[in-house]
C-alpha cells in the first residue's frame, strides 16, 4: 500500500513486492486453504447501517460536545452581560441628560427673574438681589464671564458641601450651585482671595469653561470676568489658569500674613500655570485682591486635580 511520497511499506507476514512494484507469487503451502464462509449479500438500509457501524466515533467525542455546549453557555452569558451593561449605560446617559435639562431650566428661570438688564457695556447683567433673596438667603453674588455660559448666581453655605449637589432652593442636582468658599467673607472680594467653586459639567455648563481655559488658545478668549454683589460690580482680568492637586490648600486661603506672602503665593501659582496672559508676571506684582475660579480638571474620572483661574481686580462699578 502507498503512503505519502509514494514509498511502499512491507505488509506484515507477506513477501515484499518484486521489482517494479509487482506482487511476488505466494509460496506454495501444503495445507489446503479453507474457503471463505459464505455470506449473503446485504442491500439497502441494512447495508447503510453496516457501513455506518464500521466507523467508530472519535475518541473524546462526548467531551467535545460538552465543551461546545459550555462554550455556547459562556457566549450567551457574555451577550447577556453586554446587553445589561448597554442598558445600564443608556439609563445613566438618559438620567444625566434629564438632570442637565432640569438644572439648565432652573438657572434660566433664575436669570429671567433676577437679571433686570444686560444691554450695557459687555452685556454686564444688572441683578435684582432682592428677588434672589426670596429664593435663598445664602445667595451672595453673581458671576459673569462674557463669551461663555458662565452667568450664574453665587451662594455660600455653612460648609463647602452645602451646595455641592444642591440648587439654591435646596433641591438636589448633580450640577449643584456656584458657591463661595465657606471661609470667605461675604459677599466676596473683601479678602485678599475670594474663591468660587463650580462643577465641570460634560454639557459645558457651570465651570467647565474654566477647565477648558488651561488651553492657551481658549484662555486668550477670556478678556474679562465680572463678579457682582449687591453693592459693587468688580471688573477682573484673568492672569493665568493653573492645574494643581486637589489638596492645594493655598487656593482656598482667604488672607495671607503679609502682602509679600500674598505675592509669593501668586508667583508660586503662576509657576504651575497651564495658560497665562502675556503680562501675567507684571499683573501678579500689582494684584492686591484676586478672584479664583476653581473646578475639576480633565476628562478622566475620578478627577484628582483642579483647574484654577486667578483674576485680578482692575476696576469697580458701584451698584445703581
Amino acid at each position: 500500500m502507498a503512503s505519502e511520497g509514494g514509498k511502499h511499506f512491507k505488509p506484515k507476514g507477506q513477501p515484499a513486492p518484486g521489482p517494479g512494484g509487482v506482487q511476488a507469487p505466494r509460496p506454495v503451502s501444503s495445507r489446503p486453504v479453507p474457503p471463505s464462509p459464505y455470506a449473503r449479500p446485504v442491500h439497502g438500509a441494512q447495508a447503510d447501517a453496516s457501513a455506518s457501524s464500521a466507523y467508530r466515533a472519535p475518541r473524546g467525542g462526548k467531551s467535545g460536545r460538552s465543551g461546545k455546549r459550555r462554550g455556547n453557555v459562556l457566549s450567551n452569558i457574555l451577550i447577556a452581560v453586554g446587553v445589561a451593561l448597554l442598558l445600564v449605560a443608556g439609563g445613566l446617559f438618559v438620567k444625566a441628560q434629564i438632570g442637565y435639562k432640569k438644572a439648565n431650566d432652573y438657572y434660566n428661570g433664575i436669570a429671567e427673574m433676577a437679571v433686570k438688564d444686560s444691554s450695557g457695556e459687555d452685556g454686564i447683567p444688572q441683578i435684582d438681589f432682592d428677588a434672589l433673596k426670596k429664593e435663598s438667603d445664602d445667595i451672595v453674588g453673581w458671576i459673569y464671564v462674557p463669551g461663555t455660559r458662565i452667568n450664574y448666581v453665587v451662594a455660600q453655605g455653612e460648609t463647602n458641601n452645602t451646595y455641592l449637589r444642591h440648587l439654591p432652593n435646596g433641591e438636589y442636582s448633580e450640577n449643584g450651585t456656584i458657591f463661595m468658599d465657606m471661609d470667605g467673607t461675604a459677599p466676596g472680594m473683601v479678602d485678599q482671595q475670594t474663591t468660587l467653586y463650580g462643577h465641570h459639567m460634560n454639557d459645558g455648563a457651570m465651570f467647565e469653561p474654566i477647565d477648558a481655559s488651561m488651553d492657551q488658545k481658549v484662555f486668550d478668549t477670556f478678556k474679562k470676568v465680572y463678579y457682582i454683589t449687591p453693592e459693587m460690580t468688580y471688573v477682573l482680568k484673568p492672569m493665568f489658569t493653573m492645574q494643581v492637586q486637589d489638596d492645594y490648600v493655598d487656593a482656598r486661603r482667604t488672607n495671607f500674613d503679609s502682602e509679600k506672602a500674598f505675592t509669593q503665593y501668586l508667583q508660586a501659582s503662576l509657576a504651575q500655570a497651564k495658560a497665562s496672559a502675556k503680562d501675567a508676571a507684571a499683573e501678579v506684582e500689582k494684584a492686591d485682591k484676586v478672584l479664583t475660579l476653581v473646578t475639576c480638571a480633565g476628562q478622566i474620572i475620578p478627577r484628582t486635580t483642579r483647574a484654577g483661574m486667578v483674576c485680578r481686580v482692575v476696576d469697580t462699578i458701584p451698584a445703581q
